[in-house]
C-alpha cells in the first residue's frame, strides 16, 4: 500500500475560528465554531476532522463548538466514538448548542463579544433572539 501524508485531501474553511484565553485555565486555546442549518449525515465525523486538523496545525487545545439552527427539534449527537471489542481507541466530544432547545430570553442580559449569525423558529423566533441564544451559552464557557 503506497504512503501518503494524512491531511492530503479536500480543503476546507470553518466557519468562525478565535484565539482566546478559558475561565480557569492558564495560556490561550483555540475555539471552533461550526454553524450547521441543514441535516448532514456524519456531523460529528466532520467536527473530529475539523478538530484534528487545527490541532495538527496550531498544536493547541482546541475547543469544537457546534450550533444547530435547524426548523425541528432534533437530537444531534455530540461524540465520535471508535474502538474494538478490546480496546476503544478515540472518544471524541463536542460542545452542542441546539438553538432550537434554547429560550432566547434566557440569555438577553449576557455580556459577551462572541455572536453566533445563525436562525432558529421556535423559542428563538427571530434572527437577533439566535444571537443571544448562542451568545449567551457560549460566554458561559469563554474568556474574552
Amino acid at each position: 500500500m503506497p504512503t501518503r501524508r494524512v491531511t492530503v485531501g479536500d480543503k476546507h474553511k470553518v466557519d468562525i475560528l478565535v484565539e482566546t484565553g478559558l475561565k480557569g485555565e492558564p495560556g490561550l486555546i483555540l475555539v471552533h465554531v461550526e454553524a450547521q442549518a441543514y441535516e448532514q449525515k456524519r456531523f460529528n465525523e466532520r467536527m473530529f476532522i475539523y478538530f484534528s486538523r487545527l490541532y495538527e496545525k496550531y498544536r493547541r487545545k482546541v475547543l469544537p463548538v457546534a450550533v444547530f439552527s435547524y426548523n425541528r427539534i432534533r437530537n444531534e449527537p455530540d461524540s465520535l466514538e471508535m474502538g474494538f471489542s478490546f480496546l476503544e481507541f478515540l472518544n471524541f466530544r463536542f460542545y452542542k448548542l441546539e438553538l432550537k432547545k434554547l429560550n432566547w430570553r434566557e440569555y438577553i442580559h449576557t455580556d459577551a463579544t462572541v455572536i453566533i449569525k445563525s436562525g432558529s423558529q421556535n423559542n428563538c423566533r427571530t434572527m437577533e433572539q439566535a444571537f443571544l441564544c448562542a451568545k449567551g451559552l457560549i460566554h458561559q464557557v469563554l474568556v474574552f
